[in-house]
């Protein structure tokens, strides 16, 4: 994934980003996005733009493909501050 890192540098905010649930598709995602996003000095809005990076990366609950069976859904995803389910929401 991180040797693809440079050529996916060169996608911009106008331009198609990859939206497979592939591993180097969803790093490519966030790579760009953490790039493009504001950085907060609110710890509230902080954690939000946390969540809002690692909801975009993951993989949606049913989404699954027979050629890849390392690929799943994402079940959990978790921050210092608060931890959520794909099934719940946040919970602080």
């Amino acid at each position: 994934m991180i040797q693809s890192a440079p050529k996916r540098q060169l996608i911009g905010g106008d331009k198609f980003l990859p939206s497979t649930i592939s591993a180097a598709d969803r790093f490519a995602r966030l790579s760009y996005n953490l790039k493009a996003s504001p950085k907060y000095k609110d710890p509230g809005l902080a954690v939000a733009s946390a969540f809002s990076q690692i909801r975009a990366m993951s993989v949606p609950l049913g989404m699954s493909d027979p050629d890849q069976p390392n690929i799943s859904s994402t079940l959990w995803r978790d921050v210092r501050f608060g931890a959520e389910t794909g099934h719940h929401g946040p919970a602080f």
